[in-house]
């Protein structure tokens, strides 16, 4: 928690969610080794509650990068053989959910 240097008391926080920046890309695409774009591309989207876990990223050129938001999820990772990648994430949010799940309980 931050003070205010003039009052003696806390701000308040934000009640807007802060959402924390992407990491960035590591290297080459993994389709064709070119340089891969500035971001990786999330495996399970962070609109579907996707983590920025290093399971959930994959490296791609901006051509690749495109080509799998345009294709859809499940066809580009059948198309270049990926599916392993595909299966580790969405066993990861399962596990996740289900964790989560139990904490509520």
């Amino acid at each position: 928690m931050e003070y205010n240097k003039r009052l003696a008391f806390p701000k308040p926080e934000s009640k807007r969610k802060k959402h924390n920046k992407p990491p960035k890309a590591q290297g080459a695409c993994i389709i064709c080794g070119r340089p891969s774009c500035k971001t990786p591309h999330h495996i399970i989207t962070r609109g579907a509650f996707g983590s920025d876990d290093r399971i959930n990223l994959i490296d791609l050129c901006p051509l690749h990068h495109n080509e799998a938001h345009a294709s859809g999820r499940e066809s580009f990772f059948k198309k270049y053989g990926i599916v392993h990648l595909l299966e580790a994430a969405l066993k990861l949010r399962q596990s996740e959910l289900a964790a989560a799940k139990e904490k509520a309980k």
